[in-house]
């Protein structure tokens, strides 16, 4: 990807966050769910495949975990740039975010399967829905409504679809963890796939903890 074309991409994504996040009334962490969504639209595909953020640290660091070093210091090099879209939308979302930290530690740990990270989990793992059954999830009149609303406001602007699915992915993911009676985080109260060690964490909590 050419530096124009990233500049390009990180100006586009400039414009609609800021209208985008303002305007939705999600909890903390499903807030901080839908921002992290976002990461790819703001690094693009080259460096999504590479790199995940996995929490926002204590002092207000997104922390993203890389596949090596050679990653990191590729995105240490748009830092400032990423890092300004990256504020422009937390402010928005009323997330606190004031930088940019990369592990190199748990990109791996993170994408691990059930079998592989059973020791550490409390609360056996449950499949989580189908696509089908996500789509198939009742949203609420002020739901759709917001949606709605922000639609008309984005437009036909570069990026307003994705963006604009990763909220309703979001909305939609919540209420089915909640409908479904999934357990809750005991650190931030979410419903969760599963919980990690005796704390029964979900995996934000969970990786938080270990990367403090």
């Amino acid at each position: 990807m050419s530096f124009v074309r990233k500049r390009k991409s990180l100006v586009s994504v400039d414009q609609v966050l800021n209208r985008v996040v303002a305007k939705l009334g999600l909890d903390r962490r499903l807030k901080e769910h839908a921002f992290m969504g976002l990461w790819p639209l703001v690094v693009g595909d080259q460096f999504a495949s590479k790199s995940r953020p996995i929490f926002i640290d204590s002092s207000g660091n997104l922390v993203v975990t890389v596949k090596d070093a050679s990653v990191a210091q590729e995105l240490s090099l748009m830092r400032m740039e990423v890092l300004k879209k990256l504020k422009s939308a937390a402010r928005g979302v009323g997330v606190n975010v004031s930088g940019l930290r990369f592990d190199l530690k748990q990109f791996h740990s993170s994408a691990q399967s059930e079998s592989e990270t059973s020791a550490a989990i409390v609360e056996p793992k449950r499949p989580g829905p189908r696509p089908d059954e996500l789509d198939a999830v009742q949203l609420t009149d002020d739901d759709f409504a917001q949606i709605a609303e922000l639609k008309q406001s984005l437009g036909q602007e570069e990026l307003a679809e994705r963006i604009l699915g990763v909220f309703e992915k979001e909305l939609r993911l919540a209420r089915w963890l909640a409908d479904e009676d999934f357990p809750k985080c005991t650190s931030c109260q979410a419903h969760a796939r599963y919980l990690h060690t005796e704390k029964q964490q979900c995996a934000d909590c969970y990786y938080e903890s270990i990367s403090a």
